[in-house]
């Protein structure tokens, strides 16, 4: 899988804002799902319920495999820089600068991570996306 963005930030080292940057990881996991988009309103005696439904969105489930204390910097940067909603490519199966299936997304919710794998000295990120 690789991830590429347009850095909002300078946290690692050497890497500066506005520069575009891939990262390239597995995915322990890439599932879709479906979950509507409603709200429902409650009266204050609890006996009427009102749910408009405003449509549904297709979130991606990811969990990346095991990133490098190494790349920890990167990752961060990356989660810095989509956190407040900007856009990002995913590419599933493609390589380096030759996408196969790449997809704008945004990020949907918060992310997870990064999470130590175990006793391994491996660290991984859960995250869902919305494709654009």
């Amino acid at each position: 899988m690789i991830i590429t963005y347009t850095a909002k930030n300078e946290i690692a080292s050497g890497h500066t804002a506005g520069n575009i940057y891939q990262l390239t990881v597995g995915a322990a996991r890439f599932e879709h799902s479906m979950e509507s988009d409603s709200q429902t309103t409650t009266s204050l005696d609890k006996k009427n319920r009102e749910t408009i439904s405003y449509g549904y969105q297709i979130p991606i489930s990811i969990e990346t495999t095991g990133i490098a204390p190494a790349d920890l910097d990167n990752w961060r940067e990356w989660a810095a820089s989509v956190i407040g909603g900007e856009e990002f490519s995913i590419d599933a199966s493609g390589a380096v600068n030759a996408p196969a299936g790449s997809f704008l997304c945004y990020l949907w919710g918060n992310i997870t991570g990064p999470s130590q794998m175990g006793s391994a000295k491996y660290w991984r990120y859960s995250f869902k996306v919305v494709p654009t």
